[in-house]
């Protein structure tokens, strides 16, 4: 019997997904599809929720790494871009043939494949009006059930007019694997091989998990500024407290701020990241956890970022990414998930994810600091100091000064 893993707050609720094995023509597991599952008892996702697809991508937040996951997308969820909430590498996104003739959907696919993503097409059929969506395609899946011979040489066939992999799902029979092989197929899956195994895990509120998204959002080279201003726009609550702060004595601005456009010329795009980020660490905050996390982490953030400018061109990682890795480094902490998972979430730039996973980068180090000045360990704090060959006096000022600071936001910021 499985095991239930205790929800740690009324923020947690328990997720359900069940996977299966994909095996390709060496026998080695190629990736696992995903499938919705609304209980433990659950054995097939038949009269799934229009929520199926985002109820699995929560239930996913907090896991590993591992095999590549295939999961399947419907119109909608594919618009939102749900699939660039994970690494390329994890992630093999399946669609069914009726997509082809959406415009809307088929944009949003090119855009997806464009970002590198490989991309499914499920139980395949070879008709004409879907062969945009196929000319996309990685993998070709056709049906297995019910196929009879013909038919399935017809598909393997017509599967070879294109480049992508050709894949025989729902295998039952050792019969149906030794045809499926001598006809060409590529990738196998089926009850033959092993049953679709039922998984448990903690996830995410909705509430959490679409504030880790706007975290994606906001940490992209290139942001979508548009989107992001509907985004906010479209959370009360976020809306609410952060032109509460844009419109608090903090900044004293001459005219409220009624629009992320207007804060956006007013202040910049850097400073109003940095206010949008703490807004969102504030609100990720679960009952029962501490209030003083994210001070803590907006601190550990905010002396980071000083100390580094102390250092001027010099300083690696970037002061603006030494913010981050302050204020990130307290996120397990906040939301009961690994670092490993959160990254998965976030994709931070690449110095920040390591000094946040990586003891031993140099980038590391400045956690360390960080660590170490919160306990006074000062003989600490002088060894990395020379690792880091910052003066210490200016070490000491930048915590000063990062503590009035914090401790002034963090007033203004409407409960």
């Amino acid at each position: 019997m499985t095991n239930l893993p205790p929800p740690l707050s009324a923020e947690y609720s328990l997720g359900f997904y069940a996977r299966q094995p994909v095996f390709d023509a060496k026998g080695a597991v190629w990736a696992h599809s995903i499938y919705f599952r609304d209980g433990i008892e659950a054995v097939s996702s038949e009269g799934r929720r229009s929520d199926a697809t985002t109820s699995v991508l929560a239930a996913l937040v907090g896991e590993g790494g591992g095999p590549r996951r295939i999961i399947k997308f419907s119109a909608q969820p594919l618009i939102y871009e749900l699939p660039l909430l994970f690494p390329k590498e994890t992630l093999v996104v399946e669609m069914t043939e009726n997509l082809a003739g959406d415009m809307q959907a088929m944009e949003a696919i090119r855009k997806i494949k464009a970002r590198g993503y490989l991309l499914a097409v499920s139980r395949f059929s070879g008709r004409p009006e879907a062969a945009p969506l196929h000319a996309l395609a990685d993998v070709l899946w056709v049906d297995a059930l019910g196929c009879q011979e013909p038919e399935l040489n017809r598909l393997a066939m017509a599967c070879r007019a294109h480049p992508a992999l050709p894949g025989l799902m729902r295998i039952e029979t050792r019969a149906m694997h030794e045809t499926a092989r001598a006809l060409g197929f590529q990738l196998f899956q089926g009850h033959y091989f092993q049953e679709p195994e039922t998984i448990v895990t903690r996830k995410l509120s909705s509430s959490q998990f679409s504030r880790l998204k706007l975290l994606q959002a906001i940490e992209q080279e290139d942001p979508d500024f548009k989107s992001l201003a509907e985004t906010i726009r479209a959370d009360v609550a976020l809306s609410f407290k952060l032109f509460g702060l844009l419109n608090s004595a903090f900044f004293s601005f001459p005219h409220p701020v009624e629009s992320v456009k207007q804060a956006l010329s007013l202040l910049g795009w850097e400073p109003l990241r940095t206010w949008i980020r703490l807004i969102i660490l504030t609100d990720l905050t679960p009952p029962g956890k501490s209030s003083e996390l994210p001070r803590a982490a907006t601190l550990r953030g905010r002396f980071l970022e000083l100390a580094g400018r102390s250092l001027g061109e010099g300083c690696h990682p970037r002061p603006e990414n030494l913010f981050l890795v302050g204020m990130f480094s307290l996120l397990p902490a906040l939301l009961d998930q690994p670092m490993s998972a959160i990254l998965e979430t976030l994709r931070l730039p690449e110095d920040v994810a390591a000094a946040l996973t990586d003891q031993n980068h140099p980038a590391a180090r400045w956690l360390l600091l960080a660590a170490s000045f919160e306990r006074a360990d000062w003989a600490g704090v002088q060894a990395t100091l020379v690792l880091l060959g910052l003066a210490p006096l200016a070490v000491a000022q930048a915590y000063s000064k990062a503590l009035e600071w914090t401790d002034h936001l963090f007033r203004s910021v409407p409960a």
